[in-house]
């Protein structure tokens, strides 16, 4: 026995069609009311308001959810989520030229207080072998001067040394060294 053609309002609801089955029938929903939106046990249209362009969708015969689809205005347009992303990558963009310019200039500034550093120990070393050759200069004329008991050359070549001598020692030590060679 047809079901479906023995009693044409067997199916309930409004958009329901019957199908026969072996010994049964069954109702479903018309192919245009087969999709998420409508309830399957009764076709009707999913009843949530949703907001923001969402769309209504029936989880099961009786529960349902609003979601936003791929390409519905829930999310935003495409030209603003483009925006946003143009937005994004610029700010990225600009953050990392930033961090590399800073990078870069303390690089920069590393290398140029090492060679600073490395020009004045040199510039110290110069100063020093200066003042310890002046001092032996001295030394050696005072040597000279008392073997042969203070003549003028020897008294011309130690103003001479301490002329040279001023420039890297106090007056103290100069003075010092007069004092010695008098004695």
């Amino acid at each position: 026995i047809d079901e479906c053609k023995a009693n044409p309002s067997i199916c309930p609801f409004p958009h329901q069609e019957c199908i026969n089955t072996l010994g049964s029938y069954r109702c479903q929903c018309e192919e245009s009311r087969r999709n998420g939106s409508y309830y399957s046990h009764n076709c009707t249209k999913c009843s949530l308001e949703c907001e923001d362009g969402k769309t209504c969708i029936v989880h099961n015969r009786t529960s349902a959810f609003c979601l936003c689809l791929p390409g519905s205005d829930c999310l935003g347009t495409v030209k603003h989520r483009g925006l946003f992303t143009v937005t994004a990558g610029i700010i990225i963009g600009c953050a990392a030229a930033a961090i590399a310019i800073i990078s870069i200039l303390f690089f920069c500034y590393l290398k140029w207080k090492n060679k600073r550093g490395e020009a004045e120990e040199q510039k110290w070393l110069e100063e020093n072998e200066n003042e310890n050759k002046a001092a032996e200069d001295i030394e050696k004329c005072m040597v000279d001067t008392s073997k042969s008991k203070t003549d003028e050359k020897s008294i011309e070549d130690i103003s001479k040394l301490q002329e040279n001598y001023v420039k890297e020692k106090s007056m103290e030590d100069i003075n010092q060294v007069q004092l010695s060679l008098i004695k």
